[in-house]
């Protein structure tokens, strides 16, 4: 047998004595177990479905962030190894914010590239998703974008940083010690 206990402007903690009093004045071999708020109910209810959102956000943003150095690792050992490349496009006139650009685009282009290919496995793996999944569609075009552009802008960041250092390459340098 379960009784609910309904309060309005007490703390219902405060009810529990009153309350095992009349359930022992109408029965004193009843025994009273598991006492509980609604408030407690409904946390314990919710409360595996929170720690699996909980804990797939932070390995979601652990990936993100890895992709992320990733991404500035590539394009910084790609930077240096192709240092006489950009001397030489400096030595000839190049403006190094065009070499810049040109590192960003590159950089741009394979993000790109990973987001059409990360929207593809995730359209193809949304009825898996689907269960985990609380107010929101596996196909919410806004989550989709939201994310996409979120990558973009965070892998274009990464690509910027070796990108400035390329257009901050001495010619003269370069081409002598290369």
């Amino acid at each position: 047998m379960m009784v609910v206990m309904r309060s309005r402007g007490v703390e219902p903690s405060s009810l529990i004595p009153s309350a095992r009093a009349i359930i022992s004045g109408l029965d004193p071999n009843l025994p009273i177990t598991a006492v509980q708020t609604m408030e407690w109910v409904v946390s314990a209810s919710i409360g595996q479905p929170r720690l699996l959102s909980a804990v797939s956000g932070l390995f979601g943003t652990l990936a993100g962030l890895l992709a992320i150095v990733g991404v500035y690792g590539v394009t910084s050992y790609n930077v240096r190894r192709q240092r006489r490349e950009y001397g030489i496009r400096l030595a000839l006139g190049a403006d190094p914010g065009a070499v810049r650009l040109l590192i960003i685009r590159r950089g741009a282009v394979v993000a790109v590239t990973g987001i059409a290919i990360g929207a593809v496995f995730g359209l193809l793996l949304m009825r898996l998703l689907a269960s985990m999944l609380n107010d929101v569609t596996p196909t919410d075009p806004s989550v989709f974008l939201a994310n996409a552009g979120m990558v973009l802008l965070l892998s274009i960041a990464a690509c910027y940083i070796p990108a400035r250092a390329a257009g901050r390459i001495d010619p003269p340098r370069v081409l002598r010690h290369e």
